[in-house]
């Protein structure tokens, strides 16, 4: 598991001035649904990575495969991954 921390880390290991970095923050509010929460950070990963599916399912450390399954589910399959940043 430690590789893992290790790899989101260094994927987000940014200085904490940066404009892009304030841009890249989740909030959570308490009483949140985990999967809301889940799919604030799947969408923000995706924003970070370019949209780059791979990298972020890397970067969260699922496969491929459960990150399609989880856009299918929030219904962003079959749309524009631009759409699903304004989401």
């Amino acid at each position: 598991m430690g590789g893992t921390l290790d790899m989101m880390n260094a994927a987000y290991q940014q200085d904490d001035s940066s404009p892009s970095f304030q841009e890249s923050q989740v909030n959570f509010e308490l009483g949140m649904k985990l999967a809301e929460i889940e799919r604030a950070v799947i969408l923000q990963t995706l924003r970070r990575q370019n949209f780059n599916r791979t990298r972020s399912a890397r970067v969260l450390g699922i496969g491929i495969r459960t990150l399609q399954r989880k856009l299918k589910q929030y219904g962003g399959w079959d749309l524009d991954l631009g759409e699903l940043a304004e989401a």
